[in-house]
């Protein structure tokens, strides 16, 4: 068997780019199904910005969230509705992996997850086979980049940059649940690492965290950030930004992970900034948005 070692590597990773639509009045619930994309609302902080406020984006939130507004837009690479995102698990729904033994498994993860102090990306296609076989995406060092963005038209389109900055191996025993959960959110715990599917036993994801702006310097000045814009009045919202070169497959159908080296991935994350920071929407690059709050009293939730 073909042992996978890790590496540094400079990724494109495509996952789906169709946006949610409203399942009810002025609400979503959360998702059950494919995932999708939103065009979210947070208090946020971005480069060269105020300390902090108003942030419009694209990104994966897959728990429930406010209409806030519609937009109308004709084009499709535009968004049609903006929302703030909160949660509510089910209290029939709210088992721990490690502890229970019956994690629900309907309710959909949200990965890569870019709220609070540092992004995280845990599970997404990091296994094949049903789980037993580990992909290139499990096994990459500090320092790889990771493209997560959407090929609409035969063009890859961006919705965040994650560097990895360090990981923890995630399995469902006991000890190894409870070492990770101290060093996450509980936001996090809620919307993502409870809603993992088990694996293998021997198999395990790994939790990556992603470098912040504060500690850049670890690896010559890259950072994760989403690209946005500051919300004020009349915001319509923004397209994803297109990514090109010839590091980049405008049509990718799974990711990419080839090899590379930190110094070459510096060069290419200034490429791929280049790209966000010139493009004619006049994007910032989003280093942080507020973890969504939990919320019981929705209408939605008592329909």
């Amino acid at each position: 068997m073909h042992t996978i070692t890790d590496e540094v590597r400079f990724c494109q990773f495509p996952h789906p780019g169709a946006e949610h639509i409203p399942d009810k009045q002025g609400w979503i619930d959360w998702n059950r199904g494919d995932h999708k994309r939103k065009f979210l609302l947070s208090r946020g902080r971005w480069l060269r910005g105020p300390k902090e406020d108003n942030l419009v984006f694209w990104g994966e939130w897959e728990p429930q969230s406010e209409v806030v507004k519609e937009f109308g837009a004709e084009d499709k690479a535009m968004p049609r509705f903006l929302y703030r995102p909160f949660y509510s698990v089910p209290k029939d729904e709210q088992a721990h992996p490690g502890e229970s033994g019956c994690k629900d498994r309907a309710l959909q993860n949200t990965d890569p997850f870019v709220f609070g102090n540092q992004f995280h990306y845990v599970c997404c296609k990091q296994h094949r086979n049903k789980g037993r076989t580990e992909t290139k995406m499990r096994h990459l060092k500090p320092g790889s980049v990771i493209l997560f963005g959407s090929c609409p038209n035969n063009a890859f389109v961006l919705d965040t940059v994650f560097v990895v900055d360090h990981h923890c191996d995630f399995s469902f025993s006991q000890e190894t649940v409870h070492a990770i959960y101290k060093k996450v959110s509980p936001t996090y715990k809620a919307v993502t690492l409870d809603r993992l599917d088990r694996l293998p036993k021997g198999r395990s994801y790994r939790l990556y965290f992603g470098v912040t702006y504060e500690s850049r310097n670890r690896f010559g000045g890259m950072f994760s950030y989403f690209p946005c814009q500051r919300r004020c009045a009349g915001t319509v919202g923004f397209r994803r930004p297109k990514i090109s070169g010839s590091f980049i497959t405008p049509r990718v159908q799974n990711f990419k992970a080839p090899k590379s080296t930190r110094e070459e991935n510096i060069c290419l994350w200034n490429k791929v900034r280049q790209c966000v920071e010139d493009d004619d929407q006049d994007l910032k690059l989003g280093l942080s948005a507020q973890l969504p709050e939990p919320n019981n009293k929705c209408p939605m939730m008592h329909s």
